[in-house]
């Protein structure tokens, strides 16, 4: 699949004192780099670095002490990227705190950075969507579509805003006028989500359709169909008033279902099955990432081979290098393949390197 839009890139990274890592620099490949080595020689530290840059946090649940090497204070990142031109992030941690630098100057906050650069993670300790449950599966539909529309931020923060003052009111038994003007808030903000979600899930359900010879198998998205109808929504709502307890109607409680061949993909598909779907949705969220950011993120898959036989480790690298953007990708051992650049591991340090014999990205000029 080759894409028009250019790709974001990461070209080096330095970084000290981050966990088993006293110094490492890495020159990174445009393409797909796969780094591989026994388990604790800090392979998923160096994802969790390219993470840390663009969120300001480990995907690994870690906080602050914890990922600081031992017997040190303070770690440093330190990385140059290729967005339209170069970024250059400077980060580091001590104490309790992190501070991040971009083209010299500290920021505040760390939107800057987001509004810049943009990373799709797979990882066993990040965001679960395979098998998380509805509440997480619905966060992450929501991220993913505030990343590729922050437009929808006033809607989502507003529809919320208006559900818990209209569930104050009700345990307080405030009058019905002022019910209802939440009521109308709650409509209004919650049509806009209702749509935009229906949206999102039919444009990525048309990128899993491109993905069926990658999977062998459909994978789709879907909602329940929610009512979006404002008088039928009032009518529920008005109904609801008169009794107690929270509303479990509306865009706060819809399910998203993950079908693998029309079934719940926790109930029918395997493990590796499993994993490739999981990958497949990552791949299409890249795509439409780019598609509406104008760039296309960098991808990281942490253990992505995990779960896979031999042939099923093949097919998915085959896919990964098609893909035509920067793809990070963590192994237990080297897989050989055209267009692959392999970084070996061991004690922190990269024993052995090989770039990529062919292959080619777009990345941004």
């Amino acid at each position: 699949m080759m894409y028009a839009t250019p790709s974001l890139y990461l070209k080096e990274m330095d970084i000290r004192n981050l966990r088993c890592h006293k110094q490492l620099a890495w020159s990174c490949a445009p393409g797909v780099n796969l780094i591989y080595g026994n388990n604790g020689c800090g392979k998923s530290t160096l994802l969790e670095a390219i993470y840390m840059m663009v969120f300001g946090r480990s995907f690994r649940q870690a906080q602050l002490p914890e990922i600081v090497k031992w017997q040190t204070k303070e770690f440093h990142i330190q990385a140059n990227w290729q967005r339209y031109g170069p970024v250059h992030i400077h980060m580091h941690g001590k104490g309790k705190k992190t501070y991040t630098s971009m083209q010299g100057k500290r920021l505040r906050n760390k939107e800057g950075v987001r509004n810049s650069l943009d990373v799709i993670l797979d990882a066993a300790q990040g965001r679960q969507v395979i098998l998380a449950n509805p509440s997480e599966r619905r966060k992450w539909l929501d991220q993913s579509i505030l990343r590729c529309r922050e437009s929808m931020l006033l809607h989502y923060k507003s529809y919320y805003r208006a559900l818990l003052q209209r569930n104050r009111l009700q345990r307080r038994h405030n009058s019905s006028d002022d019910m209802q003007a939440w009521h109308s808030q709650m409509i209004l903000h919650g049509q806009k989500i209702i749509h935009i979600r229906r949206q999102f899930i039919k444009d990525m359900n048309a990128g899993l359709d491109a993905e069926q010879d990658f999977l062998n198998h459909s994978l789709q998205l879907s909602l329940p169909e929610t009512a979006c109808d404002e008088e039928q929504w009032l009518q529920r709502l008005d109904q609801h008033q008169r009794t107690s307890g929270p509303i479990r109607f509306g865009p706060h409680c819809d399910k998203l279902k993950i079908l693998f061949d029309g079934q719940e993909i926790r109930r029918t598909a395997s493990s590796g099955q499993q994993k490739l779907a999981s990958i497949a949705i990552r791949l299409v969220q890249q795509q439409l990432h780019g598609q509406h950011r104008g760039i296309h993120p960098v991808l990281i898959l942490d253990d992505g081979l995990e779960s896979l036989d031999q042939k099923r480790q093949q097919h998915l690298l085959e896919r990964l290098v098609q893909n035509n953007t920067q793809i990070f990708i963590s192994a237990p051992t080297k897989k050989a393949m055209h267009g692959i650049a392999t970084y070996e591991l061991s004690n922190g340090e990269f024993i052995c390197q090989h770039a990529p014999k062919s292959g080619t990205v777009e990345v941004a000029a």
